[in-house]
């Protein structure tokens, strides 16, 4: 029996949604080849295993293999999987680099870029520094005020590192735009500012080493949001979004979704699985982000990918598993 490290939890503001995927994972894990291990990283980074604390480097006695399930900050920049391969534990998802690229979306929509994706227009605001000549309030309005003249609205604004849609708004106009950055202010890292592409909105996942293809694309999913409102985290996860699945999109749209989701995953090195958002548009397909780490409940929409083409979530799991441990 592989003993399964299930590592959920986590110092992020994703600490809820990593804890639901790590219980799909201990529910669906295949009990005849593996046995699950419950690693929990409370909120104040403590780790836990099978309810007790843990010092990291006696992992490698307990665990062959981890599950990385842990979601946002240090459990999807790369940080965590620096550890472990400093702990000599493999582990499944993304290395350390793509991890960093993939959770900072400015940089993936760079990588994304040079791939040949379109990526919509941006700026970035950096984080206010309190030490700044400038008030936090001073600080905002010239950000509003040179965002209005650079950017024609509506306004995406989301954290530049994060992830399950925390943080994301909408501006329509430059009282909302001003009002939105007001409200960063415990918000730590820098804000970025897109403009608003408007069309069909569609998830693709990938599968390295999937039924004969280096890197299997899933057909794309649809998200259809209510009212013609951002999928946000309380969209996504409270079922007030309608998520097609697979999407109603033309076969051309299809194809080039898939490829696109491919290429992404290759261009920025990640491993194993990835998810990758785009937005169909009368001008183009626009990546928006790339998640290295897609978070796996039931609300989730990588578990959504797989009956569309026959498969279920114990062997996308058995899948992966043996990504990690053939190489072993």
């Amino acid at each position: 029996m592989i003993r399964v490290g299930i590592l959920r939890g986590g110092n992020s503001n994703e600490y809820e949604v990593s804890l639901k995927s790590g219980e799909m994972l201990l529910t669906h894990l295949p009990r005849d080849r593996y046995e699950p291990v419950d690693i929990l990283v409370d909120r104040d980074g403590v780790w836990h295993m099978r309810g007790l604390p843990v010092e990291k480097d006696k992992l490698s006695r307990h665990v062959d293999v981890i599950w990385n399930a842990l979601h946002g900050g240090a459990g999807e920049d790369g940080k965590i999987a620096q550890e472990l391969e400093a702990l000599g534990i493999p582990y499944t998802g993304s290395g350390p680099f793509a991890g960093a690229l993939g959770m900072h979306k400015r940089f993936s929509k760079e990588v994304a870029e040079k791939a040949g994706l379109n990526i919509a227009n941006d700026i970035l605001i950096p984080n206010f520094n309190s030490q700044d000549e400038l008030s936090f309030e001073d600080y905002m309005s010239e950000a509003a005020k040179y965002i209005f003249k650079t950017l024609p609205p509506p306004w995406i604004i989301k954290p530049v590192s994060g992830g399950s849609s925390i943080g994301i708004k909408l501006a329509r106009t430059y009282d909302d735009l001003l009002e939105t950055l007001l409200g960063q202010l415990e918000t730590e890292g820098d804000i970025l500012v897109e403009e608003y592409i408007h069309g069909k909105e569609a998830t693709v996942t990938t599968l390295e080493g999937f039924r004969g293809e280096d890197i299997y694309s899933f057909l794309p999913i649809e998200i259809r949001k209510p009212s013609g409102d951002i999928f946000d985290y309380d969209t996504k996860y409270n079922g007030q979004a309608l998520e097609i699945s697979p999407g109603k999109f033309s076969s051309t749209e299809q194809k080039l979704l898939q490829d696109y989701a491919r290429a992404m995953h290759k261009a920025l090195g990640a491993r194993h699985y990835t998810r990758s958002d785009f937005i169909v548009s009368k001008n183009g397909i626009y990546f928006i982000e790339i998640n290295t780490l897609p978070g796996l409940t039931k609300e989730s929409l990588v578990p959504k990918s797989l009956e569309p083409v026959g498969s279920n979530f114990k062997e996308f799991i058995d899948h992966v598993l043996k990504l990690v441990t053939d190489k072993k």
